[in-house]
């Protein structure tokens, strides 16, 4: 590596040899494995305890195209030109948070549009046909199923079964997405490696995450909205929202991407809706107790829309911008 990057802010120039570039990515690497331990206990209960799942994410986030727009980059790249030009002055980014990794893991993967080799589960699809062809069943099946456990507790696999199909759902669709959460940690037994084994289940740390917080988190579902089949009323198209550059620093159009957030939370809503009315009336109860009494879209909605505000109040912020950064 021979080349020198120029870094243009202002009318400053400096230029920045490989091994500040080199510096610069080892500092990163301390920054994340030793200031951020409660971040990376969270990314490793993501993976359910799985050291090579977790270091397989690991590896991934530093071959993101997203890496390179999130603080712990930009925050290692501004110590560099600070210690080669003291004058420099710019506002720090904020702290790395945990779902800037999610975002580098979902990028990685297909943008989660590959269901078998992604290592981000999709919550809201289930390819499951139902002889009446996809409907609301497939869309909520796997969140009722991880609603239906609580937490540090296990539950008999036939009563999640009778629970379900009282509300609506088919013992086979049941037993199929059962044997995809287990297949993909989401949920957990001692009872065997085999769904048709088990009699006991409960959810793992990795379940606890999707449903606690990837549920409703706003750089999740930018993503897998896209591969969750529904209208297209609902849709947006994906080149539109993430553009078409093979490095993002632009990250797409943030506007379409929250509306086509909005237009998903849409579609969850009449999903539920649909369940609520198929749902038979003697049992509307046992679907108010899976769901706590609280729509799932209503709170998906709020917590996007407190991520839109949060978004909307730092893009307002005056700070001093690297305006091109050139390559020779």
């Amino acid at each position: 590596m021979t080349g020198i990057v120029e870094v243009q802010y202002g009318d400053k120039i400096i230029q920045l040899e490989p091994k500040d570039i080199i510096e610069t990515f080892h500092a990163i690497v301390y920054d994340l494995m030793n200031a951020e331990r409660e971040l990376h206990e969270e990314i490793y209960r993501l993976c359910n305890y799985n050291t090579r799942e977790y270091l397989r994410n690991i590896y991934h986030f530093f071959h993101s195209p997203y890496l390179y727009t999130r603080p712990n980059f930009i925050r290692a790249l501004i110590d560099k030109i600070k210690s080669i030009d003291p004058e420099f002055a710019i506002e720090n980014p904020r702290p790395i948070r945990f779902w800037d990794f999610i975002e580098c893991f979902m990028a990685i993967h297909s943008l989660c549009y590959d269901i078998e080799s992604s290592l981000m589960f999709n919550l809201f699809y289930h390819e499951w046909q139902y002889p009446e062809g996809y409907n609301y069943k497939n869309t909520l099946i796997f969140i009722r199923i991880l609603q239906l456990l609580p937490l540090n507790i296990t539950i008999s696999k036939n009563y999640i079964i009778e629970q379900l199909t009282k509300i609506g759902y088919e013992r086979d669709a049941i037993l199929n997405a059962l044997n995809i959460l287990f297949d993909r940690a989401l949920i957990e037994s001692i009872d065997g490696a085999k769904i048709q084994d088990v009699n006991e289940l409960f959810i793992s740390a990795k379940g606890i995450i999707y449903i606690k917080k990837l549920l409703s988190e706003y750089s999740y579902l930018v993503f897998v909205c896209d591969n969750v089949p529904m209208p297209k009323n609902y849709k947006f198209d994906i080149v539109e929202k993430f553009g078409k550059e093979d490095l993002p620093l632009e990250r797409g159009n943030l506007r379409l991407k929250d509306e086509s957030i909005l237009r998903f939370i849409d579609f969850i809503e009449s999903e539920e809706k649909t369940e609520n009315r198929k749902c038979p009336i003697d049992y509307k109860s046992v679907l108010e107790r899976i769901t706590d009494r609280e729509k799932t879209a209503t709170k998906m909605r709020e917590d996007v829309l407190g991520t839109m505000r949060r978004m909307m109040m730092a893009s307002g912020r005056k700070t001093k911008k690297i305006e091109a950064i050139k390559f020779k």
